[in-house]
């Protein structure tokens, strides 16, 4: 990294796009936020017709928590490069931190429309989705294939927190049928199914914390449902 921030420092190096922007990525991955900002925003600078300053500093923005930062890189990348779905899954994201959770579900729908295979897109619009919905059984069994489009997507690397959401997704589902689930085999056996697919996610997600606070009290309800059966 040392040549790189050598180069940029030079009259030249410091006007050469492919130079500040390498620079700037390089300064992320050893965690030096600050001055990796300042470099990807001089690399946006220098071409502001190129997308891949603005995704790495709203990811940079998305770390530190500036959602009103997230949500103004969201907007230039919609409005420069309105087919490039991180636009607006910054958008989005600004949004649901801000809790404007319909805005954010419509950024979430369009990043989805845009590229189905973008794992944390959809586990963004379920958090939306969670936030505003009802309590039908259309509304969990669609927030379910959400998350689950989520953790599917993401191969053998999944956040431990999205199989706790897609675990409190089944559990939220199962809901609908605990209080009939005693006296009503149908119930029950709906009940159990939910219940025992929040377990499994409960137990990927490890110990993260809400997941492990969720699991006991999961298992204790399939318990009394099976001496039932």
């Amino acid at each position: 990294m040392e040549p790189l921030g050598q180069a940029v420092e030079t009259e030249r190096g410091s006007e050469d796009y492919k130079a500040v922007m390498d620079y700037g990525i390089a300064l992320q991955r050893t965690g030096d936020k600050e001055k990796a900002t300042e470099m990807l925003e001089k690399a946006y600078a220098l071409d502001p017709e190129k997308p891949q300053p603005l995704i790495y500093l709203g990811n940079l923005y998305m770390e530190d928590e500036n959602y009103e930062k997230v949500k103004e890189i969201g907007e230039k990348l919609v409005n420069s490069l309105p087919e490039e779905e991180m636009g607006y899954v910054f958008r989005g994201y600004g949004e649901l931190q801000t809790k404007d959770y319909s805005a954010a579900q419509e950024a979430f729908d369009k990043a989805t429309d845009i590229n189905p295979q973008n794992p944390s897109a959809y586990y963004y619009k379920g958090l939306a989705m969670e936030s505003r919905m009802g309590t039908s059984a259309n509304s969990y069994t669609t927030l379910i294939n959400t998350y689950a489009k989520a953790v599917n997507l993401s191969g053998d690397d999944v956040n431990p927190e999205w199989y706790y959401r897609l675990g409190h997704a089944y559990e939220l589902e199962s809901q609908l049928d605990w209080d009939r689930a005693e006296r009503n085999a149908d119930a029950r056996a709906r009940c159990l199914s939910n219940l025992r697919k929040a377990y499994s996610y409960y137990s990927k997600a490890g110990d993260y914390g809400p997941a492990s606070e969720r699991l006991q009290h999961v298992n204790e309800r399939i318990r009394r449902l099976e001496l039932i059966q």
